[in-house]
């Protein structure tokens, strides 16, 4: 898990035998009981010490359990690598060739700060950076969007400075995205008020720009975007994204 953390993708050795598995049980299966449960669990938007509360029902009713992985360290490590793997999958969906087209899709970029610490819109521990895809499925053919990745901001919360921890996201495993990639891929980038900059309408609070940095940086080739002349407009634009979401559905 450690070696996972680190963003180091080497496969890890074997896992110890539980001494305590039932004759006849397989430790492979209870293994994979155990991460059904933990999934169940976390699919439920339960606590993570209902992990542990379920265990000991299953445990009851005489559903062997084995001695091992029943901490909550193990339930965070499921759950992290689930998450992994779902990114892995999400990813290779996106490089997959079109069957009308023969290209991969293009795929839009949305990302916005999520605090950390309650409900409140001021958190006061940090928050973290979520960034969704829009793109075409090579497997239905529609327009789909989904959980790209999550970040905390490497330094600051300026426009410059959550444009390069984004970028660095982007680089990083599993998404390992070129920039080639980007250039040729990345076809929008889009956010709420906070992260764009609005246009001449919006002097008073024009946000980071941050997605206009994106933007700069995965497209080098198009120059510096003109502070006159944001990529956004904002009157209208929930009403266009409304009509567009419906006109899909009913394709």
């Amino acid at each position: 898990m450690k070696s996972l953390r680190d963003r180091d993708w080497r496969p890890a050795s074997g896992l110890a035998l539980d001494p305590e598995v039932a004759e006849g049980e397989d430790e492979g299966q209870i293994l994979r009981r155990l991460t059904r449960v933990a999934l169940g669990v976390r699919d439920s938007h339960a606590a993570q010490a209902d992990y542990q509360q379920w265990l000991c029902r299953l445990e009851m009713e005489g559903v062997p359990i084995g001695q091992k992985y029943h901490t909550p360290q193990h339930f965070a490590d499921t759950i992290f690598l689930a998450a992994r793997t779902m990114q892995c999958h999400d990813e290779d969906d996106r490089r997959c060739a079109l069957s009308g087209l023969g290209i991969p899709s293009r795929f839009a970029m949305l990302f916005d700060g999520v605090p950390l610490g309650g409900t409140s819109l001021h958190g006061r521990h940090g928050t973290v950076e979520v960034v969704n895809f829009s793109g075409v499925s090579p497997h239905t053919g529609r327009l789909h969007a989904w959980l790209a990745a999550h970040l905390v901001l490497a330094s600051g919360h300026g426009g410059r400075e959550t444009a390069a921890s984004i970028m660095g996201e982007l680089r990083a495993a599993p998404l390992s995205m070129t920039p080639r990639d980007l250039q040729s891929s990345l076809c929008c980038v889009g956010g709420d008020g906070a992260v764009c900059r609005g246009g001449v309408g919006r002097k008073s609070r024009p946000g980071t720009s941050a997605a206009e940095y994106v933007w700069e940086f995965a497209h080098p080739e198009l120059g510096d975007l003109d502070d006159e002349q944001p990529m956004v407009a904002f009157q209208g634009m929930q009403q266009r994204l409304a009509d567009s979401s419906r006109l899909w559905w009913g394709l």
